[in-house]
């Protein structure tokens, strides 16, 4: 099946022109590369069609992720096929991925393992991925295992997290080690948050301390470090140093510790901070907060989200809430 491509509009005759100016396929495949690497998505999907309508099998690729970029996932789909039954074998790997993005587990299997047989490295770490959501652990591991033999520090981190969950701590510290190795930026403080986490040894503060500005993990390790050892303000600190260079998981723990120090305002804003981001659990806890600083509506309301969005916590508090007021005692 071909791809829908939008057809230029009566006012966009600029880009009927561009593609007037270039009939042979080669031309068409630049110019579409040129409008595609300067975010004119519409414009290039058209050159590669154009090309793709002339046999190119690599411009169906090319228009495979155009609309990709554009979230036509079933018009980018469709491009990848027509790629692929031409010979472009590239593109198996980006249909793999497109099923990945689209939760099609078996389909995304067959089509990476499809790619890894025709060479493509890059296939092994999604497969692995998928592999571990279906349930196939050993599969999973296999090819996690393949894909960090080939260098993908990313596929490390993964093995390991599916190490720690197997029980084998050991082994996933190692899998960290190698990923840091490859130039995985994150691993190191992974690995000493997951050490501090099994141990609780406060010697580990200054490997934590050493990858806050690289890791969440470590930040938040450090901070559950220092606020057990009665540092909260040092554990807040670190949290909110954190937040400021990204680490938006850190909001939640810090409106907690905020919450505990006896900072409601602060915290309230920590939570709204997190449910931004899209946690769905802020919600139950900025309700609390709410709650507590007499704002009962907005409690009610805040739990009642949190409730929609599946929260048992959040649906019981909404009901306590309820018959709270129902009662005259709130």
């Amino acid at each position: 099946m071909a791809a829908a491509v939008p057809e230029p509009a009566p006012d966009q005759p600029e880009r009927t022109r561009e593609v007037g100016r270039a009939p042979d396929v080669d031309a068409l495949l630049d110019r579409g590369v040129e409008l595609f690497d300067t975010d004119r998505l519409q414009a290039a999907a058209i050159c590669f069609r154009a090309a793709a309508d002339r046999g190119s099998a690599v411009a169906w690729f090319d228009l495979g992720n155009t609309l990709r970029r554009l979230d036509l996932l079933d018009d980018a789909e469709a491009a990848y096929r027509e790629a692929i039954a031409g010979g472009e074998t590239d593109a198996l790997l980006n249909l793999g991925l497109l099923l990945v993005d689209r939760e099609r587990w078996d389909e995304a299997v067959a089509e990476l393992r499809a790619a890894a047989a025709q060479g493509s490295t890059a296939a092994w770490h999604p497969l692995g991925y998928v592999l571990a959501e279906v349930g196939d652990l050993d599969g999973a591991h296999d090819a996690l295992t393949v894909a960090v033999a080939s260098g993908d520090a990313d596929a490390a981190v993964t093995l390991a997290h599916l190490l720690r969950d197997a029980g084998d701590l050991s082994a996933a510290l190692g899998r960290l080690r190698e990923a840091s190795s490859l130039g995985e930026p994150t691993a190191a403080g992974l690995a000493a948050a997951w050490e501090w986490e099994a141990t609780g040894d406060a010697s580990l503060e200054p490997r934590l301390r050493a990858e806050v500005e690289r890791s969440s993990a470590a930040c938040d390790a450090l901070a559950r470090l220092l606020a057990a050892d009665g540092r909260r303000r040092e554990a807040i600190d670190v949290l909110e140093d954190g937040a400021e260079r990204g680490f938006t998981d850190l909001f939640l723990r810090l409106g907690n510790l905020l919450h505990d120090a006896g900072e409601p305002e602060a915290a309230a804003r920590a939570f709204e901070q997190d449910i931004a981001t899209g946690d769905s659990f802020g919600h139950q806890n900025l309700g609390v907060v709410l709650e507590e600083l007499g704002d009962v509506g907005g409690a009610l309301e805040q739990y009642r989200i949190g409730a929609d969005l599946g929260d048992a916590m959040a649906a019981e508090s909404l009901a306590r809430l309820r018959a709270d007021v129902d009662r005259g005692r709130a």
